[in-house]
């Protein structure tokens, strides 16, 4: 039975990304007791609004972070790259990274993502404005972004860059060294999803309002069912980062004393907060146009429909959560957000772009790890094989999304980072013996 219920996790491919209040915080959840942060600055940098068009000189101010504690004038600089949430000065002292800065003593840097957190370009999240968010925006922003801090920094011409990032922006990671291969000298992609892909395939439940209400809404009845199964997911994604571990989720679900299936299923999917499925009601929240730094939704599902899919959906035959979420529910909320035009049409294109773009698993590049937990769902988009020794593959049994991003020093993830190291090392090479 443990078996089919960890078989029953791993299926829930990616539907954590769907989910309202967590996507978008992967890293907080990595977020431990560290270094104390408050003397470190935020500091802002002036960024190019449309690299696409050189007529536009529309210019915004791009929040970073820098740390120069183990910094010598021969070391390197290393990037670490923000996603799709606010960014936290707690990387720039945190995380497994920090750790390989000290030992090369490299100059460190934290970028934030536009769009989300402080970084605004536009002041707002109008459709209109969001035509400047996509990942091709954000790659060159990290281009203009290094050029000018090796200027500002002083830092020799042989000074290599490497980019570190985790989950979206590992993949940012992974396609900054293809794209921009003389000035990023490497890059540790931490569960990087790199395969952009569109179908990714009562009371009890302390529901926030009655099913009674909803019962010939199938929007609503879709929203359900996403809500109840993203538990799932978020365990599988997280297990040991949040109490929601999948030993947790197993032991309530086999214990035929917590009652009937259902009754089980209750309560692992139960909180104190209700159990929010109004399909109206997220679209309302999508719809809203204001800056909340905290905030990422809408700027994510855009994304979303714009570049990458990743729509977790029950469409798979067969689905251990039925068929009631399928891909058209995603492809509909992108246009009842964003508008008619965000089809399926539309959508498949744009995701066939991107990996075209980049070359999904069949991306051309050197001098990048790619890091994956063998139980965080997110593998199933990410390079796991490979036969390039240019492009190496760390493959951790038993961890979950992003784990190898963190200050963990267990004999596991030690061993993680040696490797990593090593592979570091490499590429610094030449500078190093200079």
């Amino acid at each position: 039975m443990r078996y089919y219920l960890f078989m029953l996790l791993v299926l829930v491919q990616g539907l954590y990304g769907w989910r309202i209040h967590r996507h978008g915080k992967h890293l907080e959840f990595l977020i431990k007791s560290g270094r104390n942060n408050v003397d470190l600055a935020e500091q802002w940098f002036t960024q190019i609004l449309d690299h696409t068009n050189s007529d536009d000189g529309r210019t915004w101010q791009q929040r970073f972070y820098v740390n120069d504690e183990f910094h010598s004038n021969n070391g390197p600089a290393f990037l670490f790259i923000g996603g799709e949430g606010e960014m936290s000065p707690y990387w720039a002292t945190n995380g497994a990274w920090v750790q390989h800065a000290r030992k090369f003593k490299a100059l460190c840097f934290v970028v934030e993502h536009r769009f989300y957190g402080k970084s605004q370009p536009t002041g707002d999240l109008t459709t209109e404005s969001l035509q400047y968010l996509s990942s091709e925006q954000a790659l060159h922003d990290l281009k203009y972004f290094i050029n000018e801090m090796s200027v500002k920094y002083g830092l020799d011409h042989n000074a290599k860059w490497v980019a570190f990032g985790g989950s979206y922006s590992g993949a940012l990671a992974a396609w900054l060294r293809l794209k921009f291969p003389d000035l990023v000298h490497g890059a540790v992609a931490s569960s990087a999803p790199i395969l952009a892909k569109v179908d990714f395939s009562d009371d009890k439940f302390h529901l926030c309002e009655p099913i009674e209400n909803s019962v010939n809404n199938s929007k609503h009845i879709s929203t359900l069912y996403l809500s109840i199964a993203s538990k799932f997911a978020e365990t599988v994604q997280y297990n040991d980062q949040l109490q929601t571990q999948i030993t947790n989720v197993c032991n309530t679900m086999n214990n035929e004393k917590n009652g009937e299936p259902i009754d089980r299923l209750a309560a692992v999917v139960s909180s104190d907060d209700c159990l929010y499925y109004n399909y109206s009601g997220i679209v309302d929240s999508l719809m809203d146009t204001k800056v909340i730094p905290e905030n990422m939704f809408r700027q994510w599902t855009y994304q979303t429909c714009t570049e990458f899919g990743f729509y977790a959906t029950s469409s798979a035959h067969p689905s251990v959560f039925g068929h009631g979420f399928p891909v058209e529910y995603f492809i509909e909320m992108c246009s009842d957000t964003f508008g008619q035009q965000f089809n399926a049409d539309y959508i498949n294109s744009q995701v066939k772009d991107t990996n075209r773009r980049y070359g999904g698993l069949k991306i051309n590049v050197t001098n990048v790890v790619f890091v994956h937990g063998s139980i965080d769902p997110w593998h199933a988009l990410g390079l796991t094989q490979t036969r390039n020794p240019e492009v190496p593959v760390i493959f951790i049994k038993g961890t979950s999304h992003c784990a190898d991003m963190a200050d963990d020093n267990s004999p596991k993830m030690q061993a993680v980072r040696e490797r990593i190291s090593g592979y570091i090392g490499q590429w610094l090479s030449e500078v190093l013996k200079q």
